[in-house]
């Protein structure tokens, strides 16, 4: 699964916490083997950073000169355990019409090259890209090393998802959908896993 490992984002990591055979062996619920082995038990558990795989960006991921969206600060708005402001709570359901930009089939491309920089000249209720970043690098602003995210979430309000799995609407001729994308509603984070769909409209 996709993320920003480079940078130190924790791996995506998934275990057993229960099976039918420890089960048996530890009765963690004291039923007795006789009740294990007739009723089987079987338990996981996963670890992630909240930018791993398909997600959206909550307002807070982001600031610019000391404040994230709607001018909250860090030292009045980001405790111990998150942010009290623009949390990924905060993020409501999305129910809208999608467009998508097929950038390499415009290009005649299978993708584009890296670093290739697209303009977008209306603002929309959120943005996503099947891109592990919705940025160019190097930046060509020189006082902002990450500008998009920073004009999007800081300045304009506008969640980001990215890694969006977006390879079957263009096979399908599909550029204009019903999109419903509902996420994880995770206090104070920046960040939090989602499930993107789109509905083609005919």
């Amino acid at each position: 699964m996709p993320g920003w490992f480079p940078a130190g984002d924790a791996r995506y990591s998934f275990w057993m916490t229960h099976t039918p055979k420890g089960n048996v062996v530890a009765d963690p619920m004291k039923v007795g083997k006789t009740m294990n082995e007739r009723v089987s038990y079987t338990g996981s558990a996963f670890s992630m950073d909240t930018h791993t795989g398909t997600h959206i960006d909550a307002l807070n991921h982001f600031g610019f000169n000391g404040k994230v969206s709607n001018e909250f600060s860090v030292d009045e708005h980001l405790g111990d355990h998150g942010w009290t402001k623009t949390g990924t709570e905060t993020i409501p359901p999305i129910v809208a019409r999608g467009v998508l930009t097929d950038v390499a089939a415009y290009k005649g491309v299978h993708a584009p090259s890296a670093g290739h920089r697209i303009e977008q000249k209306n603002s929309v209720g959120a943005f996503g890209g099947d891109n592990l970043s919705l940025q160019a690098f190097p930046s060509e602003v020189e006082v902002n090393h990450i500008p998009v995210h920073t004009f999007l979430l800081a300045q304009h309000g506008i969640p980001i998802m990215e890694l969006v799995k977006l390879e079957g609407v263009p096979k399908d001729n599909v550029y204009e959908f019903a999109f419903i994308g509902g996420s994880l509603k995770l206090r104070g984070a920046d960040a939090v896993p989602m499930r993107p769909i789109a509905i083609p409209m005919h």
